[in-house]
């Protein structure tokens, strides 16, 4: 089995050698580390460079002549990989100690053909700027679809194990936004032949420290409205009918805040109060009510999901 740990950066100085350390002190179970940088103003490559030269043999950098973006760059890094199973791991971002040996040993407990295209989705932490974390479960959604647990805002991937064919077969629509994230990880379960669910924490993201933590939320309201389009016209057929009434339900809401009316804000309800009970338990869709939903009538809805 050959792990590629795939690394993207930009102008992530302060994280990535902290990075580079958490993932070699995994060394044993690694066939190669790809480093590209999307042409980072700091001193970001300097240190990425200083790694390479220290282990030649296993790390390969590249940098990007000019910034290219996000989506582009990661579209771009697939053809650097030859290894046979794929880790992405942002600049800033950190593997947990040991989850490549968890993998490999998942992998052949349960004699996993990882040449084919599959997914391992993992757990992940949450790790803040004043050092608290919040530990991820993905595990309790092991009994859904994951198609419509991702639809549903509910299974959060950051890019955890997934075979270098899938990896590959894998492209992020560059012309929508900053959902094109949540486009990619949807069409690439389409493409996947088995998913698997490992209950060991398979990520640590530092929150508020990438390149888009600070997006404006009419931009991402304005992409996610894009993705709803796409997947209305394009898998309509393929989406199961509660993820169906998701997507209405996150459409209306993303009008809604457009251009609120009282027509619009009492479909938001009946959508709201139909989705209730097929959400994940971890769906952050089931916080809305307390944005746009008073108290009084909160209650109500309470008292009617009850019987």
């Amino acid at each position: 089995m050959k792990h590629s740990i795939v690394i993207i950066t930009y102008n992530q100085e302060q994280y990535i050698e902290e990075c580079l350390k958490a993932i070699l002190s995994q060394l044993n179970y690694i066939y190669e580390i790809i480093i590209s940088d999307d042409c980072s103003t700091d001193t970001t490559f300097d240190i990425i460079t200083r790694y390479k030269n220290k282990y030649p043999q296993i790390i390969k950098a590249y940098q990007n002549e000019r910034n290219i973006g996000i989506f582009p760059h990661l579209n771009k890094i697939t053809q650097y990989i030859t290894g046979d199973f794929v880790n992405l791991v942002a600049g800033d971002d950190l593997l947990p100690p040991d989850i490549l040996m968890h993998y490999t040993n998942f992998i052949q407990r349960h004699k996993i053909n990882i040449n084919d295209s599959i997914i391992i989705f993992t757990n992940s932490t949450l790790l803040y700027s004043n050092g608290n974390k919040k530990e991820i479960s993905n595990y309790i959604n092991k009994s859904r679809n994951p198609i419509d647990t991702t639809i549903a805002d509910a299974l959060y991937v950051w890019e955890t194990g997934i075979s270098a064919k899938l990896f590959k077969q894998s492209f992020y629509q560059t012309d929508i936004g900053y959902q094109a994230d949540w486009l990619y990880h949807i069409e690439r379960l389409f493409k996947c032949k088995q998913y698997y669910f490992l209950n060991e924490t398979g990520y640590i993201y530092r929150v508020n420290t990438g390149v888009t933590a600070a997006s404006k939320f009419k931009a991402l309201q304005e992409s996610k409205l894009n993705v709803i389009k796409i997947l209305k016209n394009k898998y309509i057929n393929q989406i199961s009918d509660q993820s169906k009434k998701i997507l209405q339900f996150d459409e209306t809401w993303i009008l809604y805040n457009q251009s609120p009316s009282l027509t619009k804000y009492i479909k938001l309800l009946i959508y709201f109060i139909q989705i209730q009970k097929i959400l994940p338990k971890n769906s952050p869709i089931k916080t809305y009510y307390t944005i746009f939903i008073p108290a009084t009538i909160r209650r109500i809805i309470k008292q009617l999901l009850k019987k």
